[in-house]
Parts: structure tokens; sequence; C-alpha cells
């Protein structure tokens, strides 16, 4: 799982992403640009498009030891 977040957020933005990976193994954080806030989709959504678009090509991607 990815969290992407905007950093100006005051409800969960880096506080919260601190948090996030404090409790969850190998967490994979994308902290936006400093501006961004709670709508990190509308505020920064060619940013958001590109790191959903990197992970899902990641998680889909056979890794070289696969056996493939």
């Amino acid at each position: 799982m990815r969290l992407i977040d905007g950093p100006a957020d005051p409800n969960s933005g880096r506080h919260m992403a601190e948090r996030y990976r404090q409790v969850i193994p190998d967490a994979d954080v994308v902290m936006l640009d400093t501006d961004i806030g709670h709508w990190p989709q509308i505020e920064a959504p060619d940013a958001v498009l590109t790191h959903v678009l990197d992970h899902i090509a990641s998680a889909t991607t056979p890794s070289a030891g696969a056996g493939g």
C-alpha cells in the first residue's frame, strides 16, 4: 500500500505520515510538495496520478526472482 500525502494538511499531513512510518514496516510514503494539503488529488492531480501509476506498475511487474 502506498500513502500519498499532502504535508500541509492539518488533519493528516506530515505528522500522520511520520506516524504511519513508525507503525508500518517498510512503509511506502510519498510526500508531495510542501504546499499540498488535504485534497492532493485536486491540488496536485498530475503528481498523484504519477505516483499511483508507478505504484500499480511496481505491484504488477513480476520480480526477477519470480520464476518467470
